[in-house]
């Protein structure tokens, strides 16, 4: 999915006021991000599932509308910054609710759908929007920490919970927020968990050519048929990423002291293709660089390329080191390649269930050398069948038409069940006033009252 830079409230027949035009069936479905717009330049894992549930959408006839860019990101909890953001998102959501309310009902958006919100970056557009249409409001991956309840993020941690409070449902895509959710919850409110998904059409394709492109690496660089290839994808960022580089060099010096302990060095030989950029790239080619006759490193690659490239190799290697999900698993087991990172939540949920009880526990560069050199050890025949098992996985659940689905039925299932708002709100706000406590007092969005 491509949401184009210029272009804001204009898909799928939608005028650029967001508003349904004749021809349209029905009214589209509102989409925000306010950590990262789907449309950011700046590639991340969050942008990728922010693309990936709109695609969903599409793909299911609901019609999104990118209704808003504005990031609410502040990260040094300075309140004056708050508030302008506040004031800011109240402008953009008084302007959606004048051009809505000002047409027929079913031009109107039928949802407000808000993806990833935490204390750092409220949704503060959505619960005002969806509140004045009378429309159901879908929060998905929002998370909270009450440690943050006192202290400079303790206004917008209010916000999130009011959000969570309210909502007509929270989808969860990684379930480690579920707990914490559920305790400002009313238990009539429906919660959700769907598996993380994208389209996986780039490496699908790839897998199909999977023959090919493992020769073409091997004889761009070198390599005897033998020589297992490694794939390895990160960005090169100082904290827990820098972690997993060192972590993997650590176990492939293991892996290679121990390959050259006999004479002649046992079988089989490696190489290691490693893709991303970043701040940290000069310390990531230092921790390698005593392994440099095994390592290829491939720079930030687009989507096409990783996909091929991924193709191209045996197995993915990825720490993992305190990763919430890591899509990047997905698309190496679409383009076939099991998968070794790190038995950990969120993690351990992407990979395949043939290959869970191998993966070896977190930030150990013994323990991932120790499964590195069985995998490298494997027959062909069991390592072909290891690649069409991870290849089946991702398709099956991670998947536009896995995951993206099921997230589309809950979204219609909310539409169809209207807001719950609407069907009753003098309950609703005494169940608020229980649920939606902070410091003794009932939580007010800050968007409403900047």
């Amino acid at each position: 999915m491509s949401v184009p830079a210029n272009t804001l409230l204009t898909m799928n027949g939608n005028g650029p006021d967001g508003i349904a035009h004749p021809g349209a069936r029905s009214g589209p479905v509102a989409f925000y991000a306010p950590l990262k717009s789907p449309d950011s330049p700046r590639p991340s894992g969050d942008r990728l599932i922010a693309r990936a549930l709109f695609a969903a959408l599409e793909a299911a006839d609901l019609r999104p509308v990118l209704v808003s860019r504005l990031r609410t990101l502040d990260l040094a909890g300075d309140r004056a910054t708050q508030r302008t953001l506040e004031a800011q998102a109240a402008a953009q959501a008084d302007a959606m609710i004048a051009k809505w309310q000002a047409c027929p009902h079913e031009q109107r958006p039928r949802a407000f759908v808000t993806y990833h919100l935490y204390y750092k970056a409220p949704d503060l557009i959505g619960p005002r929007v969806a509140r004045a249409l009378a429309i159901p409001h879908v929060v998905v991956e929002a998370s909270i920490s009450d440690k943050r309840r006192d202290g400079p993020w303790a206004p917008w941690l209010a916000v999130v919970i009011d959000a969570v409070a309210h909502a007509d449902l929270v989808v969860h895509i990684n379930p480690k927020d579920a707990p914490a959710i559920a305790t400002h919850r009313p238990p009539d409110r429906p919660t959700a968990t769907v598996p993380p998904f994208r389209d996986l059409t780039a490496f699908t394709n790839a897998y199909a050519a999977r023959a090919t492109h493992r020769h073409d690496v091997r004889q761009r660089l070198g390599l005897s048929d033998e020589t297992c290839v490694l794939m390895s994808a990160g960005m090169m960022r100082p904290g827990a990423k820098m972690r997993s580089y060192a972590t993997l060099a650590a176990a492939l010096t293991t892996l290679e002291t121990q390959r050259t302990r006999v004479r002649p060095p046992g079988r089989p030989p490696w190489h290691v293709l490693i893709a991303g950029d970043g701040a940290c790239a000069a310390d990531v080619r230092a921790a390698f660089e005593a392994l440099a006759p095994h390592v290829t490193f491939l720079g930030q690659l687009d989507e096409a390329a990783m996909a091929v490239a991924m193709a191209g190799a045996d197995r993915f290697v990825w720490p993992a080191i305190d990763e919430a999900l890591g899509m990047v698993f997905i698309e190496a087991q679409a383009a076939g390649l099991p998968v070794i990172a790190a038995d950990r939540p969120g993690v351990r949920d992407l990979i395949a269930m043939e290959h869970r009880a191998h993966q070896p526990p977190e930030a150990d560069a013994e323990a991932l050398a120790r499964a590195l050199t069985a995998a490298l050890r494997a027959p062909t025949v069991q390592a072909d069948a290891a690649s069409a098992q991870a290849h089946r996985h991702a398709c099956a659940h991670h998947s536009l038409a896995g995951g993206g689905a099921a997230f589309a039925a809950l979204v219609h299932d909310a539409i169809a069940r209207g807001t719950l708002a609407a069907a009753g709100q003098p309950e609703r706000e005494r169940k608020h006033e229980h649920h939606g406590r902070s410091g003794g007092r009932p939580t007010t969005s800050t968007a409403e009252a900047p």
